[in-house]
């Protein structure tokens, strides 16, 4: 039967053709694989030379996949154990950090440690580029390496440790100070490389404080935007879960000028997580010290700096949610002496859900912000329902995740978020009614939550009120409020418009017990309830709308 061969030959030619294309797909993929390792070789047999280190860089920086096969390629062709041999040279640690991903690291301790007495040489090659260099190009690039091994691997971090590089970056910190011009990128790489270094090494931090280490952090929260940045990460590092440390950092006086930069609006403009930083590290001394904890107690401003820490303390949390699927969600809390709690739900903005704020604005060429059209697919961002067991101040923080991984395209996605405390139904005080969904702009109280640096008050969120932050930032948005036990809240984090694209992290943290749910499903999403932005909302340039 002719038709019924021919039936049964089609889907053996098809077959064929798939394997064909596979089998083509698979030998040029190895001729590229054999390409690349040609190139790698080349260049790790010309380190140290500018070029290999350029062109290694260049490799890994392609894209995602290429870094994948330049790492496994180089780690094949034994670079690591080539770096082993040339930490004497100021190219081998520029280019360290860029070509040893966690298997590559481990190669290169396996190859310090192979020969002990070459091992220890290239560990006082590395010290000497960090302390004894006149060259501050050296310098950094030293410390690069160092924050680069310390990041990558704890095994690394315990090398660095055991061959004295804490105290040889405080070193490197006590030269600076002593120039006329400290040279500022290198107390920037100095201070990011010993945060790196403590992370969970207790002996070390007790023993750079013996050797006034804080001073010298201390004096650098006056300098630049980077150096303080750098600066208030490594003290929060040194404070972290240590009792001992974060009692000498409130008693050396660390807490005003932390507190300080919380406040500084003109610093705050330029970069506003170098508060996020202030914060963490103070949480980190406040959870840590009942003495720094009394200290902050004592201060006018104590009810504003509780929320900033509370913030801080629920960023911190819902990070370990960054990674996962949308709809995961975590409890967490802490004890004595800040007693805290907080609920933090992972989620993601697309599609109908990326529907942006109400109200959208547009940006004129004179800079300033007017309203473009009113948004009624508000209501198809993502809801969530908040509970509060008792009176309480909260602090609502909404991250985005991928904000970092942006950076290198200049993509960014402005976010908000609005609590909205829902009415009550006449007949059922524990449901909603119906109504919900038709409600008069009228019906809800708008209330504005203004920067803490600006206004130190905080607003109370009741039945038919809604607030949100008067202004918006790119990375994370903040909103302070007062809730009431009793009140059903609607929670929405959105973008400032619509199309924005990305994942978010949601925390909400208080001193009482409160509790984020799931999306809401049998509750009447609230239509745009938006007739006018709130008088003087700001986009994150500070331009009025």
């Amino acid at each position: 039967d002719e038709g019924g061969g021919g039936g049964g030959a089609l889907p053996v030619l098809e077959q064929m053709l798939e394997e064909t294309q596979a089998e083509a797909a698979e030998e040029l993929a190895a001729e590229a694989d054999e390409a690349l390792r040609a190139e790698v070789s080349k260049a790790v047999a010309d380190l140290p030379s500018v070029g290999a280190c350029n062109g290694l860089r260049a490799l890994v920086e392609q894209s995602q996949q290429a870094r994948e096969s330049a790492l496994r390629l180089f780690r094949e062709v034994g670079g690591p154990a080539r770096l082993a041999g040339l930490l004497h040279s100021p190219e081998t640690s520029y280019v360290l950090p860029y070509v040893l991903d966690a298997e590559g690291t481990a190669d290169f301790l396996a190859a310090i440690a192979a020969e002990p007495e070459a091992g220890s040489g290239a560990w006082r090659h590395l010290t000497s580029l960090l302390v004894d260099a006149a060259d501050l190009r050296s310098k950094v690039y030293a410390a690069t390496a160092i924050a680069g091994l310390a990041r990558t691997l704890g095994e690394a971090r315990e090398a660095l440790c055991a061959n004295g590089f804490g105290q040889a970056l405080l070193q490197c910190l006590q030269w600076c100070s002593t120039q006329a011009v400290p040279p500022q990128e290198v107390q920037r790489h100095a201070c990011t490389a010993l945060a790196e270094l403590l992370e969970g090494q207790e002996e070390l931090k007790l023993a750079l404080i013996d050797l006034g280490v804080l001073r010298l952090l201390l004096a650098l929260l006056t300098t630049v935007p980077d150096v303080i940045r750098a600066s208030v990460t490594c003290i929060g590092r040194l404070a972290g879960g240590s009792e001992a440390c974060s009692d000498h950092l409130a008693r050396v006086g660390a807490l005003p000028g932390l507190c300080a930069l919380l406040w500084d609006r003109a610093l705050l403009g330029n970069d506003a997580m170098i508060a996020e930083l202030a914060a963490l590290a103070l949480a980190n001394i406040a959870s840590s010290s009942a003495v720094a904890f009394s200290m902050l107690s004592e201060r006018d401003d104590f009810d504003a700096l509780k929320l900033e820490l509370l913030g801080a303390l629920g960023l911190a949390a819902g990070s370990r949610l960054a990674k996962e699927e949308a709809g995961s969600m975590t409890d967490y809390t802490g004890g004595h002496p800040l007693d805290y709690t907080g609920s933090s739900v992972c989620g993601r903005w697309e599609g109908r859900g990326a529907a942006g704020a109400g109200i959208v604005f547009e940006k004129g060429a004179d800079g300033r912000y007017s309203k473009s059209y009113d948004n009624p697919n508000f209501c198809d961002n993502p809801q969530y329902a908040l509970t509060v067991a008792a009176d309480c101040e909260i602090c609502v923080t909404v991250w985005d995740t991928e904000e970092e991984a942006r950076r290198k395209t200049n993509q960014s996605v402005e976010l908000m978020v609005s609590l909205i405390g829902l009415p009550r139904g006449q007949d059922d005080e524990e449901e909603f009614t119906e109504a919900v969904v038709q409600l008069c702009p009228a019906d809800f109280t708008w209330v504005q939550d203004r920067p803490s640096y600006e206004f130190r008050e905080i607003p109370e969120v009741h039945e038919a009120c809604w607030a949100c932050p008067s202004y918006w930032r790119t990375r994370k948005a903040v909103l302070r409020a007062k809730a009431k036990a009793g009140i059903k809240y609607l929670l929405v984090p959105h973008t400032a418009r619509p199309g924005g694209v990305t994942s978010f992290v949601v925390s909400v943290t208080s001193t009482e017990d409160v509790h984020l749910s799931p999306p809401l499903t049998r509750w009447h999403k609230v239509p745009t309830p938006i007739v006018e932005w709130p008088l003087g909302a700001r986009a994150s340039d500070g331009t009025r709308a």
